[in-house]
């Protein structure tokens, strides 16, 4: 499935009905695919950093030789290539969710922390705002989260 998204073209094996799907045939700028096997043995690599994710989850970033992992408690490891054009998914054995909350959930891990590891390593700049549109313009609001940016 081909889908148009950040600017780009994106072949998933996870299907993704918030997107448009690619209206021309062409080459995708990122992959993803779904791996049977786990992505890391024991060692996962240099750990970088946590961020709680929902319902008391959370993930764990880490770097590795060819690319970065991220370790999600509920719904599974993501791998990222350097540069961010392939992207590794290995579903957990269990998981705490509901099968639709599940579904959800991995969609919005993909469009959100790994599609944004994904453009940062394929050096675009990407930030973390928020965005409305008044009387034919946009106003943007750029901050870290908890800032906000949604309630104003």
């Amino acid at each position: 499935m081909d889908y148009e998204v950040f600017g780009g073209r994106l072949r998933s094996d996870v299907a993704l009905p918030e997107l448009a799907a690619a209206s021309v045939p062409g080459e995708p700028d990122w992959t993803v695919r779904v791996v049977d096997a786990p992505l890391v043995d024991a060692d996962p690599g240099a750990f970088l950093g946590t961020d709680p994710v929902r319902d008391q989850s959370e993930v764990h970033l880490y770097a590795q030789p060819t690319g970065y992992l991220l370790r999600y408690g509920d719904t599974g490891d993501w791998f990222v290539s350097s540069d961010g054009a392939h992207l590794l998914w290995h579903p957990p054995a269990t998981t705490p969710l509901p099968q639709a909350r599940f579904e959800e959930a991995l969609r919005i891990d993909l469009l959100g922390r790994v599609m944004a590891l994904a453009l940062h390593c394929g050096g675009r700049l990407v930030l973390h705002g928020s965005a409305v549109a008044l009387e034919g313009r946009a106003i943007a609001f750029l901050a870290p989260k908890y800032h906000g940016k949604s309630t104003l």
